[in-house]
């Protein structure tokens, strides 16, 4: 640790002794929205999510149809899916 704080020419002070309250969390139930028009942004996503270790359901777009999605995800992560045009 000295080594990189060194490197980065940072400064780091040791402490002890401190005590913090803390409480449990959940981790919350994510839903991944797949949808087959913009599949390279939703892999990018996808990508940072696995690369943390972050957990997911992943399932396809039709699947919104069938409702009743509060009772199983907490945050639904819907990619774009709009091409955006430029024009000249």
């Amino acid at each position: 640790m000295r080594d990189s704080i060194n490197t980065l020419g940072l400064t780091a002070y040791a402490t002890t002794g401190l005590t913090v309250k803390t409480h449990a969390l959940t981790v919350p139930r994510i839903g991944y929205v797949h949808s087959w028009q913009r599949t390279q942004d939703e892999g990018w996503v996808r990508a940072a999510l696995d690369h943390y270790g972050v957990p997911y359901t992943y399932f396809a777009d039709q699947k919104l149809r069938d409702g009743n999605l509060r009772a199983k995800y907490d945050v639904i992560i819907f990619p774009t899916v709009v091409e955006v045009q430029c024009s000249r």
